[in-house]
């Protein structure tokens, strides 16, 4: 009688222990596939942070529609939404704030995003910006570096003892971690009047969003 008692116990120990893992497992598998969903949500009550005197802003201060891009000079699609940017400034005004986020899959991407503040430096950040960003693919940016800052209307002297000092790289940093706060995976990311977005989106696409955040 006991034992019979005890092995019934037993097995409903061991169908409760079966149930649990169950629901763990149905758990785990439900976050993998809703993790991005979930993420994505979480984030956008994340905003970027106020513009400051740092920040690389190019168009009319007085325009209604901001934009600030979180990007990667290594990124193709990048280079891509770079040319989408200039094309739709020409059309619609706005002001285009441009923010580093190098990815740690492009090797040479936080190089350039220093170099681009030691150009900065020298009031040349956007000169520098639109270089890389029409340069071919691939490109040896060392020697792109070199041929830059030679002929790129700037003290070369100055421009590589900034860039041999790591002057920037605290600059760099602190613009990497801002992406990480706003839960950035990927470039370009950007933000139209604080509204997220993400990738290369068409240049139709981008006048529409801009236009329609102007009224």
């Amino acid at each position: 009688m006991g034992t019979g008692k005890y092995t019934q116990s037993w097995w409903v120990g061991f169908f409760g222990m079966l149930a649990g893992m169950s629901l763990l497992l149905n758990f785990f598998l439900l976050w993998k596939l809703y993790q991005p969903i979930i993420l994505e949500k979480v984030s956008r009550f994340k905003h970027p942070s106020p513009l400051s005197a740092q920040d690389h802003v190019r168009g009319d201060p007085a325009a209604a529609v901001l934009i600030i891009e979180y990007s990667d000079f290594e990124c193709p699609f990048c280079r891509q939404f770079h040319k989408t940017l200039k094309a739709v400034q020409s059309e619609v005004p706005l002001r285009w704030v441009y923010r580093h986020f190098p990815l740690n899959s492009h090797p040479d991407a936080a190089r350039l995003a220093e170099a681009s503040e030691c150009a900065s430096e020298q009031g040349r950040f956007w000169e520098f910006a639109d270089a890389v960003f029409e340069a071919p693919s691939p490109t040896n940016w060392t020697d792109f570096l070199k041929t830059w800052a030679a002929g790129g209307g700037i003290d070369t002297a100055r421009f590589q003892t900034c860039m041999s000092s790591g002057a920037m790289h605290g600059v760099i940093q602190r613009a990497s971690d801002e992406g990480e706060r706003l839960m950035i995976s990927g470039t370009p990311t950007f933000f139209v009047n604080g509204e997220r977005y993400s990738g290369a989106i068409p240049q139709e696409r981008l006048r529409e969003i801009v236009v329609q955040a102007a009224h």
